[in-house]
């Protein structure tokens, strides 16, 4: 039958009843004896169809035609909602009859259901429509909308400007059609007068407010009502909602309650839906904006925007800038609309500059919206106002924290004067009860914080003389107590990063009042001291050495101050060598070890020791590491069985390794490995990089050169592993850039380079010296894989940029370039890099770059072509062999082989050619399937195959 040619229905009633049901046609509700039963959409909609003619026949192609439109769905989906809808009717299942193959008809006795004119409804409350959709609250509205069902009065509970009566009215707008009686909303945040909460209800409810009880009559009222009441803002009159909530529950068994405040009503079956703030990226740095869009802050800051200026879009440009604004409000929604607004009139980045002066640009609210949530200072101040005196000086003390803490140290911070330990303890859990506080009660023990935006009110808040200086140095004070009480040898970098972290930000707080407003300076050069080991093992050295220049400048030369002094200089050189910065040098060594030898200082005089020996071998200076080295071992002997004796192998490992020396290296780390069994975590950090790591390291260098490739990659690949047990950056990186990409290349193993390089690319943590590095290693690959040109290009950047002068693969990344400009047809370049790279080796006897420039130079004179090139080309390949077998450096000599075999060759020397290449295969014994060997044994069976044996 077509909609046309349809009877024209009776115009229907609000509601018709059937036996104990009702349906509500305004809402599409159905009850039994005041009871909402819960039915489908589909299903209530055939019901009404029904209803519409009872006693007659609908068809099942009107019934599909207005239940599913412009769909085509099986005919059992409709014998499945006939099917619920009975069920849901109970013992007037009956009442619906199907006529086979033709529909169903309505065959109850309904009453009041039609009339001829449009009849007057019943009166029903209706709650204000919100001004717009919440945004990340879905979670929150399923929540509240299934806790109304089994406790009656949920509580919704957060700060100012989080949105809570923008929730409370989406759950209405939710839920209303369930109320038979609607939704009555009741405003108490005008109200100090707790005589004035049943007036204001009684308004709500359109009820008379006479001489006699009024409470009494409102209960009375609601005690035959369905009806949803929300409470909006309770905070002023909080005890007063609490009674009345709980004598409504009593006594009017269909009424349910939502109630908002900054703290629970605390009042019997109440159930606490806590607000959280919106979700913000953790990290904005190459935040794009489809990731942007995913977080709601995000969206509501976008939303908000547009609603100011209809062309404002999140980007990939500036989505970084608004994850960044929206992270600096807290996620707080209130905040992010204002921060919005002001965005559109003064742009992205002055609102983000401003923030620190966030309450004098923040002020664009809504014309329309309430006196406290017109501007972002009458939001906060709102909140503080309602505070006791205790709690508002408790929350500007705490307002010295710039992140999260413990109940203990809001104690030491907070307490003083008047304000007891107990007190403050007291207050604290007030506070976060008051939601001035969040909790996070994951972390054991519980850790508090202020918003930044409360934090930043508090701190402009009025106080008594003295009471700022006080709390700033309980503060200074605490913290110095516990950097000092850190136990770093049980520290488990994986776990307790983000609390190192937390604390950093303490400190940093700390150091700005001491060095700054406090003149504090004894107090701030204990602090920077005491922090030394947390900016190392956060590898934040440019502030380490920043902060203990600082300190350093204040100290004299008095006696007093000499283990200050030591222990700054050290600290300021240990920084400057894990940075490679090019101001590197011994004097703060030398200074600090002339302190720490005056005081008998053991740690202080290994430590600088050992930094003297790393400062020669980065700058190359001939035979001076290992005079470092041997002074390490002295004074480390001098307490026998301590694990430093064995650090002065590892030492001397490293200072024959630069002196070309590879036997004698490969012995010291042969040695070291076998008996530095437990190595203690102060040694990764205070005396660089973990020692079983770059000692593993060491070792691999001598055995790649030595002809044992596999083994170099598997001792590399090995240092990953422990490395990623330590997390820490710089020793990461010195596993996985200075040894496993390195010997991958050098190896030619093109599997392996592109594993590490793409781990390497994968590291978050961002350290000077890695960005150029990774470049050389992406020229050498570009190299390899034929790409001269790109080659070039990139390791001549990354030369360029930063201090990789320092590094100790200055002189191969100077060999890669000449090869790489020798294959473009640039010979004086090439040349240019030869000998920048035979100059910056260490001493004469340097066989790893001597014996590579020797190849590098012997290969561009042969390119340049001409007979008298030629013997200058074989001459000096042949003492890069010689010189590569005095340390029995077989990949060296391998290296060098090749292009002198090319040239006996040429010469006719086939013999000599096929000599050559057989001494250099015999002394590799491993890795024959790598491009060196490879190339290397192609070339002797070509040979092999022009000469007799």
């Amino acid at each position: 039958m077509a909609v046309s040619n349809r009877e024209k229905p009776a115009v229907l009633d609000s509601a018709a009843s059937f036996g104990p049901y009702s349906l509500d046609f305004s809402t599409q509700t159905l009850w039994r004896d005041g009871e909402h039963v819960r039915v489908g959409k589909r299903a209530l909609a055939i019901l009404c169809i029904l209803l519409e003619r009872p006693g007659r026949l609908v068809s099942k192609s009107e019934l599909f035609e207005r239940v599913w439109p412009g769909s085509s769905v099986d005919e059992a989906n409709l014998r499945m909602q006939v099917a619920a809808l009975r069920k849901a009717l109970g013992d007037h299942a009956s009442d619906i009859v199907s006529v086979t193959a033709l529909g169903y008809r309505f065959i109850g006795e309904p009453t009041d259901s039609f009339s001829d004119e449009p009849p007057s409804r019943p009166f029903r409350f209706q709650a204000p429509a919100a001004a717009e959709e919440p945004l990340g609250r879905e979670r929150n509205i399923a929540s509240i909308s299934e806790n109304l069902g089994s406790h009656r009065l949920v509580s919704i509970v957060g700060p100012g400007g989080i949105g809570k009566t923008t929730l409370a009215l989406a759950v209405a707008k939710e839920l209303g059609g369930f109320y038979r009686d609607g939704v009555s909303f009741v405003d108490l945040g005008l109200l100090t007068d707790a005589r004035s909460v049943p007036a204001a209800v009684a308004a709500s409810l359109h009820q008379p407010v006479g001489p006699g009880d009024l409470l009494a009559e409102i209960l009375g009222y609601l005690r035959s009502r369905n009806l949803l009441i929300i409470l909006d803002c309770c905070d002023q009159v909080i005890g007063d909602a609490a009674i009345l909530a709980e004598q409504v529950l009593q006594a009017a068994p269909n009424v349910h309650i939502i109630a908002t405040s900054r703290e629970a009503l605390r009042a019997q079956g109440e159930q606490v839906e806590q607000i959280e703030a919106l979700e913000t990226p953790l990290w904005t740095n190459a935040l794009t904006a489809a990731d942007a869009m995913s977080f709601s802050a995000i969206q509501l800051f976008a939303r908000s925007a547009r609603s100011g200026s209809g062309g404002f879009q999140v980007v990939d440009e500036n989505a970084g800038l608004v994850a960044e604004i929206c992270r600096r409000l807290d996620g707080i929604p209130l905040a992010i609309e204002f921060a919005a607004s002001m965005a559109t009139v003064l742009g992205l980045d002055a609102v983000r500059d401003g923030l620190d002066q966030r309450f004098a640009i923040l002020t664009l609210g809504r014309r329309t919206a309430l006196p406290r949530h017109r501007t972002l200072e009458a939001t906060v101040a709102w909140s503080y106002d309602l505070l006791s005196a205790n709690e508002r000086t408790v929350l500007r003390r705490l307002a010295n924290f710039v992140g999260w803490f413990t109940m203990d140290a809001a104690v030491r911070v907070a307490s003083g004067d008047l304000i007891s330990e107990a007190e403050a303890r007291r207050i604290t859990i007030s506070l976060a009860g008051k939601s001035q506080l969040s909790v996070n009660w994951q972390s054991s023990p519980a850790r508090y914080r202020l918003a930044e935006t409360t934090r930043v009110f508090a701190r402009q808040q009025a106080a008594p003389p003295g009471e700022r200086e006080q709390a700033a140095r309980s503060h200074a004070r605490y913290h110095l107590a516990l950097l000092e009480g850190v136990d770093w040898e049980a520290y488990d970098a994986r776990e307790e990063r983000g609390i190192m972290v937390g604390l950093l930000e303490e400190v940093r707080v700390a150091l700005e009042w001491a060095y700054g407003e406090g003149e504090d300076n004894d107090l701030a050069v204990q602090l920077t001291l005491a922090a030394e080991r947390l900016w190392l093992e956060l590898s934040l050295f440019a502030e380490c050495i920043q902060r203990t220049t600082q300190a350093l400048a204040t100290l004299d030369d008095a006696l007093a101050s000499r283990p200050l002094r030591m222990r700054a200089l050290t600290g300021i050189g240990t920084a400057k060598l894990y940075a490679f910065t090019r101001q590197t040098g011994p004097l703060e060594f030398e200074e600090a070890f002339q302190l720490a030898d005056a005081e008998n200082d053991h740690a202080h005089k290994l430590r600088t020791t050992w930094g003297l020996c790393h400062y020669h071998l980065l700058t190359r200076v001939h035979s001076k590491p290992l005079v470092y080295a041997d002074r390490f071992r002295a004074i480390a002997s001098e307490q026998p069985g301590s694990p430093e004796v064995c650090i002065g192998d590892h030492l001397a490992g490293y200072a024959y390794y630069c002196d070309g020396l590879l036997r004698r290296s490969r012995h010291h780390f042969e040695k070291f490995l076998a008996e530095y069994t437990s190595p203690p975590r102060h040694h990764a950090i205070l005396m660089g990089y973990a020692k079983r790591i770059s000692g593993e390291a060491g070792l691999s260098w001598c055995l790649l050169f030595q002809g044992y490739p596999e083994k170099a990659l598997a001792h590399a690949e090995n240092t990953i592993v422990e490395a990623r047990t330590l997390n820490h950056g710089p020793t990461t990186f010195f596993a996985l850039g200075l040894t496993a990409c390195c010997i991958a290349l050098y190896s030619w193993n093109a599997a392996a380079t592109d594993r590490h390089l793409a781990a390497l690319d994968a590291l978050e943590i961002e350290y000077e010296h890695w960005r150029p590095v990774i470049l050389a290693y992406r020229g050498m690959q570009a190299r390899q894989r034929g790409d001269p040109e790109s080659a070039c290009k990139l390791i001549e950047q990354a030369l360029t940029k930063g201090p990789i002068g320092a590094g100790p693969q200055h002189t191969l990344f100077l060999v890669e370039l000449a090869d790489a400009r020798r294959l473009c047809g640039d010979y004086a370049g090439a040349r240019q890099a030869t000998d920048l790279a035979d100059d910056c080796r260490h001493g004469t006897h340097e066989i790893v770059t001597r014996s590579n420039v020797l190849r590098a130079r012997a290969q561009i004179t042969l390119d340049e072509g001409g007979d008298a090139n030629i013997h200058e080309a074989e001459a000096l390949l042949l003492e890069a062999i010689a010189l590569s077998r005095e340390q029995d450096a077989s990949l060296l000599e391998l290296n060098a082989a090749l292009p002198l075999s090319t040239i006996l060759s040429r010469q006719g020397r086939l013999s000599e050619a096929r000599g050559v290449l057989e001494a250099a295969i015999a002394r590799t014994s491993e890795g024959h399937h790598l491009p060196p060997a490879k190339a290397a044994i192609d070339a002797l069976q070509a040979l092999s195959r022009e000469t007799p044996a």
